[in-house]
């Protein structure tokens, strides 16, 4: 990890300015800008290239070289401008804007990127997502627009004149990154389409053909559907039930044709008029190169029926496999356990005359362990409507519940166990809603369910309508946690810090606040860098950021030789007030895991201040941290993209032509 980031931050060196503003688009994120109609303030005429019109800037031609003709120009001008209407409101991660190469990267030095719904003043009252820093001929900028929302995405130089080029701009959407643990919800399930087409040597191209888990796109192997030319063509999939649909991947033919798919919409709901093409659109498929795979992001639009079609023309339809994935979860980085050692009850408890009795508590002891004999599984007796029920303590955000099945026989007795989370005890939380159903039964199945946000103080499991035993080996329920963005800074790094009280060792000498921000994560007490206060009641900690911050993230070290259960229920308060040290700013998070040496990330959600303070509310206890950093939102653009941007920074000739000669 520490070679990665020095990588990070010697290639940012080489590559100027610009790799600072950067991110990373994500996979499935497409260019929502490509032909789009664009104008701008004015057009430059050149003898030899003609005029070098806005729709240059969205050929998807990244070519800097003027001679090319595929840069846009305006004349020398005040506040000169460009713009493109992407059609619709659309939510933008990034403008990425390719400089002109051969000569003059400097004039864009300064110039904004807006993105909103308002055409007054040809956009440029629209919110700015941000500045072009790096001029370098040839540079490639990725600015970071953070999901801002517009239809609307203008470039201005403001408050000089200047000439406004620009080679190519592209408006990544925000894309998706199909979720670990998501399912091919198509694969094998009922298909049709519009018309078959029947070819003499490979036999007809079933609409079947393209769920079959082969993404085979050679024509000659018998594996992609194929319709008749025809207007309008159509291919759908019944999923078999409603389903919540992160992305759709489409493999496209690779032998010829590719083209054909241009403009294909990917509907996705429940109604089957006109054969679903009725129903709402997650997207369009672009990219039209054979063999490519477009994955088209859904955000969890719902249906059950997902649909593509190709609108407005006479075509063929062919898809060499239809992919559609489910919302799945990964626990994400920092999530913590929020039942590990909580109270918990069950229906009855099954005594088994060599282990004991099977207490509720065995699910939540932290031991994954299945077989039966080691003691650590829950266990009902049988009956209907068996059920096991957790107390969080309070009311909590779950991203999922991981559920452990028993190993060593009996694995198919959780099938249809459903996982509840809510506030009401009514029915010992049976009446809570429903984050989702075990289906994995198999002996020491390891089944997580995703509860995406979904809040509640109790966590139900119940196995509804049917007599059966409920055994569980663990239950683990996942807060929200959070993925501190590459290029994220510790804004806390060697800023002032105050603590309620000093505590004096003999042998460290005195625990001052400031040694929990020296950059120093060893949890060890006798290598002095963990701060610590007496033994007092709501001892607090609190660092001063030098002015009012964006937090992503607070990451807490636990001192890991012993005592780290007293950092149980220490809150993180984030906000610009001093009053009481800081403790009535605004709670990000509340620590939960107390093991020795436990790395706490706690989520903030880009909650904002200037002062972090932690303290332990309502009891006599010491407060010892380790070190404590506080991310910033960050972001960071790919390895190939940064290499690609130092590249052409570092490639190009000295400037040529004068503030008067753009050519």
């Amino acid at each position: 990890m520490a070679f990665l980031w020095c990588l990070l931050l010697t290639i940012g060196i080489f590559s100027g300015p610009g790799v600072s503003q950067s991110c990373t688009p994500l996979p499935g994120a497409q260019n929502l800008a490509l032909g789009r109609p664009a104008t701008q303030s004015s057009t430059y005429n050149h003898p030899t290239t003609g005029e070098a019109v806005a729709q240059r800037a969205v050929d998807g031609n990244r070519d800097g070289k003027w001679v090319q003709g595929s840069c846009s120009h305006t004349n020398l001008e005040r506040d000169a401008w460009w713009s493109v209407d992407l059609g619709s409101r659309q939510s933008v991660s990034a403008v990425i804007v390719k400089n002109r190469e051969d000569c003059c990267g400097e004039r864009l030095k300064g110039a904004q990127i807006h993105v909103g719904d308002s055409q007054v003043n040809h956009g440029k009252e629209n919110p700015i997502c941000g500045t072009i820093t790096d001029t370098s001929p040839g540079s490639l900028s990725t600015i970071c627009c953070h999901g801002l929302e517009g239809r609307y995405v203008t470039i201005v130089i403001p408050g000089r004149e200047e000439y406004l080029t620009l080679c190519e701009v592209e408006v990544l959407s925000q894309g998706c990154a199909p979720p670990p643990g998501a399912q091919n919800l198509a694969l094998g399930r009922p298909a049709t389409q519009s018309s078959t087409y029947d070819d003499p040597d490979t036999g007809k191209a079933f609409a079947q053909r393209a769920v079959d888990e082969n993404r085979d796109g050679k024509w000659v192997q018998g594996s992609c559907s194929h319709t008749n030319l025809e207007r309008d063509a159509w291919w759908s999939v019944d999923l078999g039930s409603r389903q919540s649909v992160s992305a759709v991947i489409v493999k496209n033919r690779e032998d010829c044709c590719g083209e054909r798919l241009k403009g294909a919409q990917i509907h996705v709901g429940d109604s089957q008029v006109n054969h679903g093409k009725e129903n709402p659109i997650c997207g369009t498929i672009t990219d039209t190169s054979p063999g490519s795979l477009s994955t088209i992001c859904c955000h969890g639009l719902e249906g059950r029926y997902i649909t593509i079609v190709i609108p407005g023309r006479a075509e063929y339809l062919t898809l060499c496999e239809v992919e559609v994935l489910s919302q799945g979860c990964a626990p994400p980085p920092g999530a913590q356990n929020l039942a590990l050692g909580r109270p918990a009850t069950q229906s009855s408890t099954y005594d088994d005359p060599d282990t004991g009795k099977a207490f509720a508590q065995r699910a939540v002891d932290g031991n994954r362990d299945g077989k039966w004999v080691q003691g650590s599984c829950s266990h009902t007796n049988l009956e209907r409507d068996a059920w096991w029920s957790v107390d969080l303590g309070n009311s909590q955000s779950v991203s999922a519940v991981i559920v452990k099945n028993r190993e060593d026989c009996c694995g198919e007795r959780l099938k249809g166990a459903q996982i509840h989370v809510g506030d009401s005890q009514v029915n010992h939380g049976k009446e809570n809603p429903i984050c989702g159903t075990i289906t994995d039964t198999s002996p020491g199945s390891l089944s997580t369910i995703c509860c995406h946000g979904l809040e509640g103080r109790y966590v139900t499991i119940v196995i509804p309508g049917r007599e059966e035993y409920l055994t569980l080996c663990e239950i683990e329920v996942l807060s929200q946690g959070c993925a501190p963005l590459p290029g994220a800074q510790n804004l806390a790094l060697g800023h002032l810090a105050t603590q309620s009280s000093t505590y004096d060792d003999p042998d460290t000498g005195k625990a001052f606040a400031q040694r929990a921000v020296d950059g120093n994560r060893d949890g060890k007490w006798v290598q002095g860098s963990c701060s610590c206060t007496n033994l007092e009641r709501d001892a607090w900690w609190s660092v001063d950021l030098g002015s009012r911050q964006s937090v992503s993230a607070v990451i807490v070290k636990n001192r890991e030789d012993c005592c780290g259960e007293r950092l149980k229920g220490a809150q993180i308060h984030v906000g610009d007030s001093q009053i009481n040290h800081g403790k009535d700013n605004p709670i990000c998070g509340t620590i939960t895991d107390t093991s020795p040496g436990s790395l706490s990330t706690i989520y903030c959600n880009g909650l904002e201040g200037r002062y972090v303070t932690i303290v332990i509310p309502g009891r006599e206890e010491y407060l010892t941290l380790c070190e404590v950093e506080v991310l910033s939102q960050g972001s960071a653009l790919p390895l190939e993209e940064l290499s690609l941007t130092a590249q052409e920074g570092h490639s190009h000739q000295p400037g040529q032509g004068g503030a008067s000669h753009p050519v």
